[in-house]
């Protein structure tokens, strides 16, 4: 949420191929929901964006994406020698209704959740890369 309105990027679309075995399509788009306007479809994120930290941060102005899946190393074998997931971050200025890269962090991880706290946010967990989790804990802050 970033001044009352509901942002959904990216995501993943799952389903059966010819084998019954699961297959992805990794979405690379973004959509705000404002209770006044209804749904307005926006830029394309830089990348594919699936399991991200979420909620996703603010930093007043901007929403701001860390972490998540790109989709690059789906499949990756073997699995304990996944790279892990990418390190950018970026975020989306709804004033200039544009995508900004703001660098890159040090461990980035995946399917966890970001918790408001004291002028920051806690990221506990989550995941260095495919069922592989991560015991540290985080205190992010975006100001």
């Amino acid at each position: 949420m970033l001044d009352g309105e509901f942002y959904l990027i990216g995501g993943v679309d799952l389903f059966p191929d010819a084998f019954g075995k699961p297959m992805r399509i990794y979405h690379r788009d973004a959509y705000r929901y404002s209770p006044t306007k209804g749904w307005r479809k926006l830029p394309a994120p830089p990348r594919s964006v699936v399991a991200a930290p979420s909620p996703a941060l603010t930093d007043g102005n901007r929403l701001v994406v860390i972490g998540g899946d790109h989709g690059g190393a789906f499949g990756f074998r073997p699995p304990e020698k996944h790279p892990g997931f990418p390190r950018d971050v970026f975020a989306y200025d709804p004033q200039s209704d544009a995508w900004q890269s703001l660098g890159d962090q040090p461990n980035p991880i995946a399917v966890t959740a970001l918790v408001p706290w004291q002028g920051g946010y806690v990221v506990a967990s989550g995941e260095l890369r495919p069922a592989i989790r991560s015991i540290e804990t985080w205190f992010v802050r975006t100001r």
